[in-house]
């Protein structure tokens, strides 16, 4: 019993460390996407001084995509924002809990 509620457990701790994705940027079509690697850092450094030159401003919003970063240049006004969230977090809070509901009952009647 013990060891099938470790097993059931195991999941979450282990995606406790990884923390929710933030949502994707909205970006208008007017922006210049440039992609950074991590382990390169000269990476994107010339498509944001082209972009730059071109009169684009840097957004704050970013997304990464595993070990890069895509940055966004838009035109003054015109800048890339956070999309809300359309995630439902209680979602796995609720199979959680389900799960765990479940283990307690089977407990209960052994």
């Amino acid at each position: 019993m013990r060891v099938s509620l470790l097993l059931a457990l195991l999941p979450g701790v282990a995606l406790a460390d990884v923390g929710p994705k933030p949502p994707p940027c909205n970006v208008p079509a007017a922006c210049t996407t440039c992609w950074t690697l991590f382990g390169d850092p000269d990476a994107g450094v010339q498509c944001g001084l082209a972009a730059r030159d071109a009169g684009l401003v840097l957004s704050d919003c970013a997304d990464r995509v595993g070990a890069s970063e895509k940055t966004y240049y838009c035109p003054p006004g015109m800048p890339a924002t956070q999309r809300p969230c359309g995630c439902d977090a209680g979602a796995g809070a609720t199979a959680l809990g389900a799960v765990l509901v479940l283990l307690w009952r089977r407990a209960r009647s052994r």
